[in-house]
């Protein structure tokens, strides 16, 4: 309803809602410390929305159905932050599972729900769904579910569930940010175009406010290390 680069950064706003409801777990760096950095971040969400309603279409659409897709894209921001902070507390939580084992299991039950999807439609009378297809787009089809099942499903969650093992949510919250970028680079290829100036600047300000986050949770670390050194450290009378 809005196209890939706004939905795809509408959802980036994830290193935000991630950070805020992490902001009292272990590892956290004060909120106030990172305020200026989630600023950049939601500047360059609202050069994106900016866009969305200035820039005119090649194909005309309603206001009605921008704000459709807005909305659209505020649901799956809000469904996905709630996954991504439960599912990091649940990995640092718990030792049974590694970050890997735990992405199988996901295919596991995503394979048992599509195999149980599968058999209600085909018990449903032929072409209630669509009209017939060909061979050539059926391969297409199964190639593609491939594809994203070893590339997204099992690598791309394994690497995810691995780094929100290890990171506090509030920096791991901030590396979602990469997932927006690529998606905004597939879209630039998908649609043959450059970025547009309103979505050149929401990129830079995104990359600018997570480099920064990241940097408050290093020197956060340091000071941390460099104080538990020096409590270790003998007194001298």
């Amino acid at each position: 309803m809005i196209g890939i680069a706004p939905a795809s950064l509408i959802v980036g706003v994830l290193p935000v809602t991630v950070t805020l409801l992490g902001r009292r777990d272990h590892g956290a760096v004060p909120l106030a410390r990172l305020v200026w950095p989630l600023s950049l971040v939601v500047a360059g969400i609202a050069c994106i929305n900016i866009d969305v309603f200035t820039v005119a279409d090649s194909t005309p659409v309603s206001i009605a159905t921008k704000l459709l897709g807005l909305g659209c894209a505020v649901g799956a921001l809000a469904c996905w932050t709630w996954f991504a902070v439960e599912n990091a507390r649940y990995l640092q939580r718990q030792t049974h599972f590694s970050g890997n084992e735990w992405s199988v299991l996901w295919g596991v039950v995503t394979g048992a729900l599509g195999a149980g999807l599968w058999l209600v439609v085909a018990v449903m009378p032929s072409g209630s769904l669509q009209a017939p297809l060909g061979d050539e787009r059926w391969h297409t089809f199964w190639m593609l579910n491939l594809g994203l099942a070893v590339g997204a499903s099992w690598l791309g969650n394994g690497l995810w569930n691995a780094a929100s093992k290890r990171l506090p949510l509030t920096l791991s919250g901030q590396m979602i940010v990469f997932e927006t970028l690529f998606a905004l680079l597939y879209a630039f290829i998908y649609d043959q175009r450059l970025p547009r100036p309103l979505e050149t600047a929401a990129i830079l300000l995104l990359v600018a406010g997570v480099c920064w986050s990241v940097r408050q949770h290093a020197d956060d670390d340091t000071s941390g290390a460099a104080s538990i050194e020096e409590k270790a450290q003998p007194s001298v009378h």
